[in-house]
This record gives C-alpha cells, sequence and structure tokens, in this order.
C-alpha cells in the first residue's frame, strides 16, 4: 500500500513540473556556529543563527566550592561550575559540627564570619586615598554583602568605611573635615559579576570626586561633597568587617587580595595592578595582604614595607616568659555574659577558681558593669546569679569590685556589702558605702597599694583618695576604676567618647538608686581623673579600668607631674562577647617578685584559648621613671593650715584652732594656731563689742573694702586693697599717717573698742562718747570738725559710721565691698582696672569702657556682694560687619582642639550655618569639630540662623566664643536651632528674636540635648508663644545636659507656658546661673526667673539667682515656676506676681514644688 502512494506522488510531481516554466533554486544554507557556548541551567551548546545547536551536552559540574561558609547561625554558599561552559550555580549549606570543611579550589581567596575581626596590629600611618582588592561576590547574594576595609566602630567621629551593599552595588560611608556624615553609593556598578573581580576605589578630593573601577576600567565616578576628616588612622582598620558589635557587616564574599595607598592612583596603576596583581613596593602603599582559604585560621603578613600584620585570632596555648612569683586576675566588663549567657559568668569564676594555685592567683580586680539591664524586672535575676558566682571566691582569692555605669548601687550594696567581701579592706571613704574603698597587701618584694574609685568619680572621691595615697607614700599604688579611657585609648573626654554623648563626660551621676531619684553628685570623665588625681602622685605606677569596647588589651603610658611613668590599661571585651558568643575573657597580669616585670595575657576562660599574640607582652618597669617623691612643707593661710608639696598638690586642710589669745604689750590679744599662724585682735572682752568687732571684721574683707566719706564738702571714695589705698580708676593714692584702714579701727589702734572706753548698742546701733573712740573713728574717716559722739551700724549691705557735733551728722562713712574689673584689649596690648562701689541692693553695676575700634564682651554686667566673686575681667575685640549675604567657602583650620576652625567674620558664621541648614536628614553636622571665633560679629539686623527644628540639622560641634560677641541679632528664631552633643561657651549675644511659632525659642539655643552651654551672657530680647528663655528654650532631660555660668539680662516675654529666663523647660541641670531681665507670660503655667519648669530627677539645679521681676497668671516662682526635684541653694530677689488667678501658685523662689528645695549655706 506504502509503495502504491509513493508512485502517485511521483506522477503528480512529474505532472506539475513538466505544466510550468523553469523553477528558480535557493542556496543551499552552511551553519555558522558561535565559538564560545550558549547554555541553560542543564545543557550547552555552540549556536547557530537559524538555530541549530552543535555540541549539544549536559553540563560537566565540578566538585564545586565553598563561597560562603557556614555558620551555627547563617547557612552558607557552595557554587558549581560547568568545566566546559563556564555556568555557574550556587546550593545553600547548613552548618554541620566539625563538617564543610572543604576549601574548594585554588583560587579560592579569604571566607569572613560574623564571630570573627581581622584587626590590623598597628594604625595605619596615612588616611588611605586608594583602595584596592580582589573580591568574589555570589551573584545570588542581593542583601548587603558587608565591608571590605573600614574602622568604623560606631564613633560617628573618625569613620572610614568601604563596602559592597545591596544588589552589589558599592559604598562609602565617611566623615567629611566639617564633621558631616557622607554616605556614598555608586549605583551605577554591580560587582556580582559571577566571577572574581578586581575593584579599585580612589578619593580625589583636588579634583573633586571619588571614582570606583572594575577590572581597571573606569566603572562610575560621583562629586565630592567634602574632604575627608583629619586623623582618619585614630581607630584601627578591620579587614572584611567594619567593626560594630555583634560583626554584621562582615563580608559575605570573599577577598583575595587587598591594598590600600596614601595618594590617588591614576587609571594607568590600577589597570597594571588589575592585570598583574598588587606591587608591594609601590610608592604610597600603605598595606598590601594575599589571602587564600588558610588566611582565617593564620597571621595575615603585611607584604608591604610597613608591616601592619593582622595576628591569628586565636593561639591555642602561651606560656608566660618571666620567672612569675604571683599573679592578678583581672576582668572588665561582663555585662553580656551576666545577662544573656550566664554559664559563661559562672565559668569565668569558676575558671579563676581551678587556676589559683597554677597561675599563682594572688588577686582578682574587677572593673565595673558587673551587670548590664538598668531598672528592669529582670535586673535582680543578674545580681543574684553575679552574688553566687563571685562570691565563690570569698575566703579563697581576695577580690574588689567597682561599679560601672551599669550596675546600680543599691544591688551592688544589696549584694556585696556584707562581712565576707567587706572585711578585705582596710577602709572606705563612707562608711558601709563599698563603692570607694583601699587595701594595702604585700606580693613578693613590693608593698601595694590598691585604690577603687566608683564610676567617673567626684573631685570629693579623688580628694579622699588623694589623701589615702599620700599616707602611703612607699607603697606602689593600683587604681581599679571603670570609665577612664575613651575609643582612641587615650583619657576619656568629650571628643573621644561613643556615639550619642557618653554619661561620663562631666555631669550628674546617673545612678539615682540610692538618694530617692536625685542624683548624688556630679563626677569627672577619664581625662579629668588623669588631671585631678592619678597624675599627681608618684607613687601611682598602674590604672585599671573598662566601660569603652575593646577587643585588645590597650595600653597607654603617661608621665606624672613627679617625673613618674604611669602604665594605663583598658580592658573591656563587652563587644567581644555577643559576637563570639560569650568568652568569659580574663586579663592575667603576672609580675616577677621584685615587681620590676609584668607579663600579660589575655584568655578566653571558654575555650583557654590565647587572643592574639599581640595581646601576650611583657611590660618592664625597671627603666620606667619612679619619679621624685612628694616633698610635703606646713603652710597656712588666714583661714586654715595644710601640708603643700611643691608641685602644687596640697592635702589634709584643716580650718586654724585658735588657743585663748595672750595680751601683748600693745595691749592687742594674739591668738595663735598650732600650725604657728596668728590672729590678732582687739583686747576686749565685752559682748557688745566683740559683736561690734565682727560686724567690722564682715566688711574689712580681708583688707578688701571701699570707704565713701561723706561731708559738706562732698563725697571722697577711696578704695582700700591690703595696705594700699586707691581711687576709682585704681591709680594708687599711697598711705599717709592721716589715713587709717578699718583693721586698724578693729583692733582699736587708734582707740579702743572697749565698753568701758564707753560703747553701748542699742537696736543694733553701736554709740560711743569716749575722746579715745571718737579719736579713732575721726582718723579713718578723715575728719578734724569737732565731734561728739560716733555711732555704727549695718545699713543695706554696708557699715555706716556717722560723726555727730551737737545731735547733727557732721559726716558719714560707709564702708562696703567694691567689683574690681580688669578689661583687656587686644590680648593684653592695653590693659584697663576701674573700681566699682556695691549699691544699696549689695550689687556692682558695672559699664565697660568705650575703647575705639573694639567692643566689649560686656557691655555692662551686675555682681552680688552677696554670691559672686567681685573679681571680673572683660576682653575686648574687634567687630565684623555683616554685610547679609557673604558667605565664606571654607574655614581657616583643621576642626581640632588643638587647630580649631576659626570664625573671623559674619560671612564665616554663614558658612557654618549653610552647612548645617542644607544637611540631609540624620546628619551629625561638624560632630567633633572645634569652632573658634576671633573676632565679635555684628549680624546688623540681617537674619541669620543655624540649623532649625528639622531633623538633620543639629549642631553638633563644640564652639568656642572666646570672650567676643554676637550683635545685631534681628531673627524669627534662635541663633543655633538645635544643639546636640557639643558645647557654646564663651559667647555673648545682642539682639531681639521674636517668633510667632509654637516651639522652643531664645536668645542662643531653641533646644538642646547632650550638650552644654557655658560662659553665655544673653542681652537679646525674646519674645515668643512656649519654651521660651533668654538663653535656651528646651534643655532637655538626660544626665549630659547642662547650663552653667549663664547670665541673662534680656526680657522674656510669651503668651503661654514654660518661660525662663535662662531656659523654659529647664529638665537638664543648670548651675551658677543668674538673671536679671523681667519674665513675663500672659498666660498660666511655669513661668521662673531661671527657669519654667524643670520637671525631672536627671537634671539638678543649684546656686541659680534671679534678680529680674516674673509674672504670669498661675504657676509662678521667682527661680522656677515648677520643680519635682531637688533643687540647692537658689535665691530670689526680684518680685514674682500674678496677672489674675490663683495666688497659691506663686512662690518667692518656686511656684510648686517648694519641698523640694535645700540650703546648705
Amino acid at each position: 500500500m506504502k509503495i502504491k502512494i509513493l508512485v502517485a506522488l511521483l506522477l503528480v510531481a512529474v505532472i506539475l513540473l513538466s505544466s510550468c516554466g523553469p523553477v528558480e533554486q535557493k542556496p543551499e544554507h552552511t551553519h555558522k556556529f558561535t565559538d564560545t557556548y550558549s547554555n541553560d541551567a542543564t545543557h550547552h551548546w555552540y549556536a547557530c543563527d537559524c538555530g541549530e545547536k552543535d555540541g549539544y551536552e549536559e553540563h560537566i559540574w565540578d566538585a564545586g566550592q565553598i563561597t560562603i561558609f557556614p555558620t551555627p547561625d547563617t547557612d552558607g554558599i557552595k557554587t558549581f561550575k560547568c568545566i566546559e561552559c563556564g555556568r555557574k550555580y550556587s546550593e545553600k549549606i547548613t552548618y554541620e559540627e566539625g563538617g564543610n570543611t572543604d576549601i574548594g579550589t585554588d583560587d579560592n581567596g579569604m571566607s569572613f564570619y560574623p564571630s570573627r575581626f581581622y584587626k590590623m596590629d598597628d594604625y595605619l600611618p596615612k588616611t588611605p586615598l586608594t583602595l584596592e582588592a580582589e573580591i568574589y561576590v555570589d551573584p545570588s547574594i542581593t542583601a548587603r554583602c558587608g565591608a571590605i576595609f573600614a574602622n568604623y566602630v560606631g564613633t560617628s567621629l573618625k569613620d572610614w568605611l568601604f563596602e559592597i551593599h545591596e544588589n552589589g552595588v558599592p559604598r562609602f560611608w565617611y566623615i567629611d573635615a566639617n564633621g558631616t556624615i557622607r554616605d556614598i553609593y555608586f549605583r551605577e556598578v554591580d560587582v556580582r559579576t559571577g566571577d572574581w573581580v578586581h575593584i579599585a576605589f580612589t578619593f580625589d578630593y583636588l579634583n573633586g570626586k571619588m571614582s570606583v573601577y572594575l577590572d581597571g576600567e573606569l566603572a562610575q565616578s560621583i562629586a565630592i561633597p567634602g574632604d575627608l576628616i583629619s586623623d582618619i588612622t585614630t581607630y584601627k582598620f578591620i579587614l572584611g568587617s567594619d567593626g560594630r558589635s555583634g560583626n554584621g557587616n562582615y563580608f559575605k564574599g570573599q577577598i583575595r587580595s587587598l591594598a590600600a595607598y596614601s595618594d590617588v592612583r591614576t587609571v594607568a596603576e590600577i589597570a597594571t595592578s588589575a592585570a598583574n596583581g598588587i606591587n608591594s613596593n609601590a610608592e604610597d602603599i600603605l598595606v598590601h595582604y594575599e589571602l587564600n582559604t588558610n588566611s582565617e585560621y593564620e597571621n595575615i603578613k603585611d607584604l608591604s614595607p610597613n608591616g601592619l600584620d593582622i595576628s591569628k585570632e586565636w593561639l591555642d596555648s602561651h606560656e608566660p616568659t618571666i620567672d612569675y612569683a604571683y599573679s592578678f586576675a583581672v576582668v572588665g566588663d561582663t555585662q553580656w555574659i551576666s545577662r544573656y549567657n550566664p554559664t559563661k559568668l559562672e565559668g569565668l569564676y569558676d575558671w579563676i577558681l581551678e587556676n589559683k594555685d597554677s597561675k599563682k592567683i594572688a588577686y582578682v580586680f574587677g572593673l565595673g558593669d558587673i551587670t548590664d539591664a538598668w531598672n528592669t524586672a529582670d535586673k535582680e535575676n543578674e545580681w543574684i546569679r553575679a552574688y553566687q558566682y563571685i562570691s565563690k571566691l570569698d575566703g579563697v582569692i581576695p577580690y574588689s569590685l567597682v561599679r560601672g555605669n551599669h550596675d546600680e548601687s543599691k544591688y551592688l550594696f544589696k549584694y556585696f556589702a556584707n562581712e565576707a567581701y567587706m572585711s578585705q579592706f582596710d577602709g572606705f571613704m563612707a562608711e558601709g558605702d563599698i563603692r570607694n574603698f583601699y587595701k594595702t597587701f604585700r606580693m613578693g618584694e613590693t608593698d601595694y597599694l590598691l585604690i577603687g574609685l566608683d564610676y567617673s568619680a567626684s573631685d570629693e572621691i579623688l580628694d579622699w583618695a588623694s589623701e589615702v595615697v599620700v599616707s602611703y607614700p612607699n607603697h606602689k599604688v593600683i587604681v581599679t576604676t571603670h570609665a577612664y579611657h575613651g575609643y582612641d585609648g587615650g583619657h576619656l573626654n568629650p571628643n573621644n567618647v561613643n556615639d550619642g554623648g557618653d554619661t561620663s563626660a562631666p555631669g550628674t551621676d546617673v545612678d539615682t538608686s540610692v538618694n530617692g531619684g536625685v542624683p548624688e553628685r556630679n563626677h569627672n570623665n577619664g581625662q579629668q581623673i588623669w588631671d585631678k588625681f592619678v597624675s599627681n602622685h608618684p607613687n601611682i605606677f598602674l590604672v585599671l579600668s573598662g566601660h569603652t569596647p575593646m577587643e585588645d588589651i590597650f595600653v597607654l603610658e603617661s608621665e606624672g607631674i613627679h617625673g613618674n611613668t604611669v602604665t594605663q590599661m583598658l580592658i573591656d571585651p563587652q563587644w567581644m562577647d555577643p559576637a563570639k558568643g560569650g568568652l568569659g575573657m580574663v586579663c592575667m597580669l603576672y609580675f616577677s617578685e621584685d615587681g620590676s616585670q609584668m607579663q600579660v595575657e589575655w584568655i578566653c576562660t571558654d575555650t583557654d584559648k590565647y587572643y592574639q599574640e599581640q595581646n601576650q607582652f611583657v611590660i618592664d618597669f625597671t627603666d620606667a621613671s619612679q619619679g621624685t617623691p612628694h616633698n610635703f612643707k606646713n603652710a597656712y593661710n588666714e583661714q586654715s593650715h595644710y601640708k603643700a608639696c611643691d608641685c602644687g598638690y596640697v592635702y589634709d586642710e584643716e580650718p586654724h584652732t585658735f588657743d585663748g589669745g595672750i595680751l601683748n604689750a600693745e595691749g592687742y590679744m594674739i591668738f595663735s594656731c598650732e600650725c604657728g599662724y596668728q590672729k590678732v585682735t582687739s583686747a576686749t572682752d565685752e559682748p557688745a563689742a566683740l559683736e561690734l568687732q565682727k560686724l567690722l571684721e564682715k566688711y574689712y574683707n580681708n583688707g578688701i573694702y571701699y570707704r565713701e566719706v561723706v561731708n559738706g564738702s562732698g563725697t571722697v571714695d577711696t578704695f582700700f586693697n591690703g595696705d594700699k589705698f586707691f581711687d576709682a580708676d585704681a591709680t594708687e593714692l599711697g598711705a599717709t599717717s592721716s589715713v587709717i584702714s578699718l583693721n586698724d579701727f578693729i583692733l582699736g589702734k587708734y582707740g579702743d573698742l572697749k565698753l568701758d572706753l564707753g560703747w553701748n548698742c542699742y537696736d543694733g546701733i553701736y554709740h560711743s562718747y569716749n575722746e579715745s573712740a571718737i579719736a579713732g573713728v575721726k582718723l579713718f574717716a578723715c575728719v578734724s570738725d569737732s565731734i561728739d559722739k560716733v555711732t555704727v551700724e549695718e545699713i543695706n549691705y554696708h557699715v555706716v559710721i556717722k560723726l555727730w557735733s551737737n545731735n547733727s551728722v557732721v559726716a558719714t562713712v560707709n564702708v562696703g565691698l567694691y567689683a574690681t574689673t580688669t578689661f583687656v584689649v587686644n590680648h593684653a596690648e592695653l590693659s584697663i582696672t576701674k573700681y566699682t562701689k556695691s549699691n544699696d541692693d549689695g550689687i556692682c553695676i558695672v559699664t565697660s569702657p568705650s575703647v575705639d575700634g573694639y567692643v566689649a564682651e560686656y557691655d555692662y554686667f551686675i555682681l552680688s556682694t552677696i554670691h559672686d566673686n567681685l573679681n571680673k575681667t572683660v576682653y575686648y575685640s574687634t567687630v565684623d560687619v555683616w554685610d547679609g549675604k557673604s558667605v565664606s567657602s571654607s574655614l581657616q583650620g583643621s576642626g581640632t582642639a588643638e587647630d580649631p576652625f576659626l570664625i573671623q567674620s559674619g560671612a564665616d558664621l554663614a558658612y557654618i550655618a549653610k552647612v548645617v541648614n542644607e544637611a540631609a536628614a540624620g546628619t551629625a553636622n561638624f560632630k567633633g569639630q572645634y569652632f573658634k571665633m576671633t573676632k565679635s560679629i555684628d549680624l546688623n539686623g540681617k537674619e541669620l540662623k543655624i540649623g532649625g527644628y528639622t531633623a538633620g540639622t543639629e549642631f553638633h560641634g563644640y564652639f568656642d566664643g572666646n570672650n567676643c560677641s554676637i550683635r545685631g541679632i534681628n531673627a524669627t528664631q534662635s541663633l543655633f536651632g538645635m544643639l546636640k552633643n557639643g558645647y557654646i561657651k564663651n559667647l555673648s549675644t545682642y539682639g531681639t528674636v521674636t517668633t510667632t511659632e509654637k516651639k522652643g525659642v531664645a536668645g542662643l539655643v531653641s533646644y538642646m540635648t547632650g550638650a552644654t552651654v557655658e560662659n553665655i551672657t544673653n542681652y537679646v530680647n525674646v519674645t515668643g508663644i512656649q519654651q521660651v528663655a533668654g538663653v535656651v528654650g528646651w534643655l532637655e532631660n538626660n544626665t549630659t545636659t547642662f547650663a552653667k555660668n549663664c547670665v541673662n539680662y534680656g526680657t522674656v516675654y510669651a503668651t503661654s507656658y514654660q518661660i525662663g529666663g535662662i531656659a523654659g523647660f529647664a529638665k537638664g541641670t543648670l548651675a551658677d546661673c543668674r538673671n536679671f531681665g523681667d519674665v513675663t507670660s500672659t498666660a498660666s503655667g511655669y513661668v521662673g526667673g531661671i527657669g519654667g519648669a524643670a520637671k525631672d530627677a536627671r537634671g539638678s539645679r543649684s546656686n541659680c539667682i534671679n534678680y529680674g521681676n516674673v509674672a504670669a497668671t498661675s504657676y509662678i516662682g521667682g527661680c522656677f515656676g515648677q520643680i519635682t526635684a531637688t533643687t540647692t541653694n537658689c535665691y530670689s530677689y526680684g518680685i514674682a506676681k500674678v496677672h489674675s488667678g490663683s495666688a497659691a501658685t506663686v512662690g518667692e523662689v518656686v511656684g510648686v514644688g517648694a519641698e523640694y528645695l535645700t540650703y546648705t549655706e
């Protein structure tokens, strides 16, 4: 059948062909296959355009390589490659204990893990401007891949971070020269090529661009918004991570090589590195690493000449190299394991007990932050566990604990203020208070004195510690405390604390757990502890502290003022624990018999491994300077006696205690103190005369007072200073026989004060008709008239002496206190001194004299003879008048504390305003940067505002007015909108601020937190609605927000609540502030001469005085409208009054909360 059909078809074809004309022949197709493979998920082939496939075969996969190693917490990735076509695919792999050891092919680089940091052993010598690396990032990774090279540790001060972000995009994060965070993404670049890629990054500030290159070719350039901040190299750089707690930004690809350079590499140089590899001897190379799969387990060698190796993370063993006689175990911050892995905390102390004999452990020093949580339900459970574990040492190994900022005092007392713990010590600063202690002990050939200081010790604590140290001059002193070092390893101060501020800056103690919610005291940071205590004593040789996270043991050696070398060690593993699952780190200090050598070991008690070779070292004290000892001599002044060393340190100061006195040949009483100081007084023993003598001595004021004589000839002023006499312009008059001092009068040198010579007292007025007494008064008053009676009384802060004749006053002598003002022009090129008498209110009103070409920082100022230091210096400066338009393009200086940015004109100030006002949200503008004015600035009525209430427009810098002024303010908001984690100091402001917005407003700052304003004098008149004040509108409620030594002369007027002369909403700390301006609100609500509402226990109020009048409808106080926590030594001399409403909410000092007022004077 099939054959018949085929025959029929052939016949049809013949017929058709015969019936048609010739047929055109198509050319035969020739396949042209590609030279490279095409592929899909299962096969590869050579393709022709026609769709034909040649060599169509299944993939032949290699054994695969692990491109991301798995961990107990995260899956890894294994990548397979077809050996014929090169196609790749990836599979997730899970962690297997003892498994996943296949390291793949030989071209693998180094992988990274969240449990490991690879930090350089030393610091980069220069800032890197070029980075080159060979990296591999799997195409399947779409999330953030992590850091390649960085020094970011969460400081936001000196950051440099180059990473691969989401979708393979390179990212550069840095702090620019103005302290502004810069976050740059190269979104035109994707490093996920499916293969190894050579990436290069350059920061070319001179040409205004930063660039990324892939495999030697330019991939993208971006304009540079600002130069790098100086001192980038303050922190050690890290390979494959950025160093933050938890190490979440570790690199999730591989790195095969990395190099950094201090210059901007050329395109040709980058192409050469991409093609041929890195030249270790290239000019300006900083560091060069070649990496492979074994690098994570070994020391990583720097191939450049700089030798910046990365030590292997863990050593399996280590033996002390010195012949040691005893050792100390030091336990840094255990807060993380205390809260999250307490079995590791127990294991730590068990390890110490188990190794007591083998390691000759003689003492255990705890450095604070024993626990973590603060004021939470679980907090006490941490303390219960900590006590159970630590108390295992009782009676076995002596130990000490200091309190950290995470440790509440009430729990420290509850669990450790017991006989077993306290009996170990020789004494405490206060009975029953274990936070400050001392102990003496002898080990080997050395007598030791151990001092333990509470977190951020106060001046009183440091004074106590100094007295203990000088009591043991032959003991070597070890000091343990919590917060002493900053992030750069130097002494802790406001310039090297963690991001967001630090409670170790000067301020109030955060621990309110033992004082009814009220901060107990002021406190000192590490720099201040060094300055005020450690550096002063020649026998302090070792300081141990924690608080600041650092994986390595950091050692700082400083010279004290006696020439002695002080070794200071930072020991704090708190960031290692969460990243590595809890380690239980202990720092061992091994000492030779004579104490001349100390070996350090940094041990993980959980694994018995040692963290990095660089942390196992020896410190040789043999050649360290011991310094010259204190040379104390007995000394005294008019008030007290003490022991003083030539270095300036004074201790054991006590007030004089006088004997019963001896009458000398001249008729004076000589009272002697056992120290040798003698006090000479009148010989009178009559009570009335003694009271008169006290009155005269009060105004004698150690010889500094003025005498105003008023008689028929006019008024004559004489200013006394010791044995010299001056006029109001401080011109010395010279002593004459006809002029005697008040002291002569007191002693009776020219007229006795005995009542048997005629002195009597009626209604507080002392009278005498005695010729000898009258003769003395006439000499003092320089009066020659015939006098038959003299009277002495105290009127309006003065001693008033009247000389009478026939029941009429012939002359009046007013004796009072005066202010001495030194006016300094052009850095002391011209210096003027002026004396100003106090008025009937005990006030000195001083007006600054005019000086051509200069302005004074204060046009006028006011001092109280009761509350203020009457010696003041006023500085003059030249003034720049701003045109309202000019803006500088940069500032002179580098912005460091030593070389601050200089503010020399209104245009410079406008530059600061421009940077802050145009910043993106979240920007920490000028953080860590210092500014200093060199001229006063007159804004000439043109509005200039630095920031506002918008996120990102905060000023984070340190602004020193340098005793200059900013004048001509005419604005609708404060000069500075928001101040955060910085300071403004030594500045006076003049002008007017008026706003109709419902937000904080003041002459200087609208809102501030974690910051300080100090030595600010405001003459700006301020009008607003709420949170209105002369200096700060809103003073936020944390322990590091302060207004200190601020004065307001401007009027403050508002239509709503929280209104004050210094601060409107005064939740932070106010200390030593004065208000002279009137404060008025037309409404009800918390109005005071100093602060409107002070409603937070974390701040404090002390030594503040109001002289202005305060008015509102309710909640009105001379100083504060409302307080809710202890307020100390605050006074008001102004009038607090009500427009309308309840008078019950009006108080002389405080409107509401008078029960919180306390006075110690």
